[in-house]
């Protein structure tokens, strides 16, 4: 059972507990994902994700310590305050891990209609995208519900071939194969120093200005 507060998730019958605590923890993730990209220090370690230059399977458990400490207090101390129940957090947990390779295969095809409602391979590559537009944008972890209500969703099956990989906010001297140096580089100031103004504006007000 998880944290019997006043109100406990895990009390609900369970087709409401799993219903609920779906959307509801997708809908934290949906901000915490969000907000790593939009905060530059929690950019700095989100960037280890965004650091390959290509998809690849196993990309999505290339991160960042930060990256999993902004999780663990967005979205899974919420969830364990809220009282949902340890089972739901591993039924949740096993599917995420199964469906994270998918969505980060190298693959070139179009879901159609299935794009509007999960966080499909064709969606997540322009995630990855160098474009500032196109990286701050589905940031959905299994459903893509929350970027359609936000104005972050674009559509993958309209992905170019000929578009970029990698850091949308390119530092000088990163080193992308280097596991040390990309657990250390969020709190070396002088890499990020070397970023203009301009650009670390952009990158603050790249969802309000630029996603559409």
């Amino acid at each position: 059972m998880g944290y019997q507060s006043i109100f406990s998730l895990s009390n609900l019958p369970i087709f409401w507990e799993v219903a609920i605590g779906f959307l509801l923890m997708e809908y934290l993730s949906y901000w915490a994902h969000r907000l790593v990209h939009t905060q530059p220090l929690l950019w700095r370690g989100h960037a280890t994700h965004h650091s390959p230059s290509s998809m690849y399977w196993l990309n999505n458990f290339r991160n960042n310590l930060l990256s999993y400490l902004v999780a663990f207090a967005l979205v899974y101390t919420p969830m364990y305050l809220l009282g949902i129940s340890k089972e739901f957090l591993i039924f949740r947990f096993s599917i995420f891990i199964l469906l994270a390779p998918y969505q980060h295969i190298n693959a070139d095809f179009k879901m159609g209609f299935f794009n509007y409602i999960f966080s499909s391979a064709t969606n997540h590559r322009f995630h990855h995208s160098k474009i500032p537009k196109q990286a701050n944008s589905n940031f959905g972890l299994m459903v893509i519900f929350f970027d359609i209500l936000h104005g972050t969703f674009i559509n993958g099956d309209k992905y170019n071939k000929k578009t970029k990989m990698g850091l949308f906010s390119e530092v000088k001297d990163y080193i992308k194969h280097d596991f040390i140096f990309q657990e250390l580089a969020p709190y070396r100031p002088h890499l990020w120093n070397k970023q203009k103004e301009s650009k670390n504006k952009k990158l603050n007000t790249a969802l309000e200005r630029e996603v559409g």
